[in-house]
Formats: C-alpha cells, structure tokens, sequence
C-alpha cells in the first residue's frame, strides 16, 4: 500500500479545526495573528461554535469523538 492511498482524504488541518489542548488553540491563535488566512477562518469558526472565546481561552475540547466541555471535565476530576 502506498502513502498516498494511506493519506487519501486526510485533512493536514484537521487538528487545528478539533483542538485537543489549549497548547493547540495557541498555535492557531499564533498562526493566525501572523495573517494565515486558513488559521484566521479556523479560528473565527471555533469562536463561533463556543470551542473558544475571542481571548483565546479554550472552553471545549475535542476527545476524539466529540466536543467535551472544560467545564465538565474540571468537575469530573476534582477530587
């Protein structure tokens, strides 16, 4: 098999579009204030859905499968 068929369809963005972490909401943040305009519209949709607000702070991850709230998550693991 080769790596284009194993690439096919792959989205090279697709982990700025479902950020895991705040370390990734920065960089697109970075990416984006330094005028790439596919980091600008990626950021401008997340604040849009709720992921983040317009400072930047990640209020929803995404576990892989689903959008999970920070919130929640805080909640689950205090002890």
């Amino acid at each position: 098999m080769s790596l284009e068929a194993i690439t096919a369809g792959l989205d090279p963005l697709g982990w700025a579009k479902r950020p895991q972490s705040q370390q990734a909401l920065d960089a697109i943040t970075l990416a984006a204030k330094e005028g790439d305009e596919r980091f600008v519209a990626i950021r401008a949709q997340l604040v849009a859905d709720g992921v983040c607000d317009e400072s930047g702070k990640l209020l929803m991850r995404w576990d892989g499968l689903r959008w999970v709230s920070l919130a929640a998550d805080r909640e689950r693991y205090a002890a």
